[in-house]
């Protein structure tokens, strides 16, 4: 069985939101919201140079078939750009049509293979071959709250968001979840970044515009339905462990909604303004009042699930 955690929580460039991600190599690229700019990280996640595009990107994926980006633009509907590696300009432009015939805005872009891009739109996921053709939806994944998906060997990995939070799930090729990953209710996934990483691959979400989550999918025993069994100590680090990321991901958020405030103020907005963001940082504060109960009640039954089996003592005394 895999399972998907979450293992850091990295916050980004302090006053910059991005609306999409994409690995390269070592390299990570951010499309810079609401201006024509993608950001490059390297491998530590530091700023190298900031590449003036052509125009302001929503959604954005690497080509390794055909080492070139595809992104697309909420200015030009119905359209999807490839980009070259070099300097990411423009050089080819395809029209996307929706199943009904509407130009197709998507939420996000992933390259499935040689010939296929992978779009999640509000019609859900759809496959759109790389000459233009027509798109064809996935009944399997056809969920149109699915904000991202990205095609790796061990099969389809999916970010959800709904008003209740946002979810990771991994699917095989037969359509089949195989795993899934809770994200923090104020971090919702708007992107995932997939790419090479050693012997294995690098998982990352863009959430919330300014926060970068690093997940860990790996291969672990079932946990034994005993309570006394020497293994289950290891089930219950593992449970505090995510308790801690999660306590961790929750400090940078704080941390981005403050100097997301300091600069708004700095910025000599309007007093609406101010009370928008004001509304928007109470709200998250709200939101992790309420998972800090959650990780509370999580710590209390991992504690529970230490404390050894009332059968156990009385087998020890025999």
């Amino acid at each position: 069985m895999t399972y998907l955690t979450l293992n850091c929580c990295t916050a980004l460039r302090g006053g910059v939101r991005y609306r999409a991600a994409a690995l390269c190599g070592p390299l990570l690229y951010l499309a810079v919201s609401g201006r024509p700019e993608i950001d490059v990280l390297d491998q530590d996640l530091q700023h190298t140079q900031t590449l003036p595009v052509c125009r302001s990107y929503s959604a954005l994926c690497f080509d390794t078939f055909c080492n070139c980006f595809w992104a697309f633009s909420p200015a030009c509907p119905g359209k999807l750009f490839r980009l070259r590696r070099e300097d990411l300009q423009e050089t080819l432009c395809l029209t996307a049509g929706a199943p009904d015939g509407t130009p197709l805005c998507p939420w996000s872009l992933s390259c499935e293979d040689e010939q296929t891009l992978l779009l999640c739109s509000r019609f859900g996921m759809l496959r759109l071959s790389k000459d233009g053709g027509c798109p064809l939806t996935q009944p399997w994944t056809c969920r149109t709250e699915c904000r991202a998906a990205q095609s790796l060997p061990c099969g389809l990995l999916t970010a959800l968001s709904t008003r209740s939070g946002g979810s990771l799930h991994l699917y095989d090729s037969s359509g089949c979840e195989t795993a899934c990953c809770s994200l923090p209710v104020c971090l919702f996934p708007e992107d995932l970044a997939c790419g090479p990483s050693g012997s294995g691959y690098l998982l990352a979400s863009l959430a919330g515009g300014s926060c970068l989550l690093h997940l860990c999918a790996c291969s672990l025993p079932h946990p034994c339905p005993q309570p006394d069994c020497p293994s289950c100590a290891g089930d219950a680090c593992h449970v505090v462990q995510s308790v801690a990321c999660m306590e961790t991901a929750l400090s940078i958020i704080l941390s981005a909604e403050g100097e997301h405030m300091q600069a708004v103020i700095r910025s000599g907005a309007a007093p609406a303004e101010l009370l928008s963001t004001s509304e928007h940082t109470r709200k998250t504060i709200d939101s992790i009042v309420c998972l800090e109960q959650l990780l509370l009640e999580k710590l209390r039954a991992a504690r529970d699930f230490c404390i050894p089996h009332p059968c156990a003592h009385k087998k020890e005394k025999k």
